[in-house]
């Protein structure tokens, strides 16, 4: 090759580096894994909200509920929750 490109130095590989990689591919895991089951349930609910309207037994639709409601509560509070780091700045609206 005649050309040789170089912009910059080399980029150094240290312990924080691969430990912030390793961070981001777990959150991304934890986010897709969330979405997925989140995704699951609206689908299963909608099959026993129809199922339930069909045969006018809402048996179904309870029990469905009764086995993902804390589940679901757990991620959305995980995402949505007081625990999100956004929570730590001071949001001052305003208002009283």
């Amino acid at each position: 090759m005649k050309f040789e490109v170089k912009v910059g130095k080399e980029f150094e590989i240290n312990e924080a580096v691969i430990r912030a990689q390793t961070d981001q591919i777990k959150e991304d895991t934890r986010k897709k894994l969330a979405l997925g089951a989140v995704a699951f349930s609206t689908v299963a609910l909608a099959v026993a909200l129809t199922l339930s309207i069909y045969t006018w037994d809402f048996s179904y639709l309870g029990s469905l509920w009764a086995m993902i409601a804390a589940p679901i509560s757990l991620i959305i509070g995980y995402y949505f929750g007081r625990g999100n780091s956004n929570d730590k700045k001071d949001h001052n609206s305003g208002s009283t």
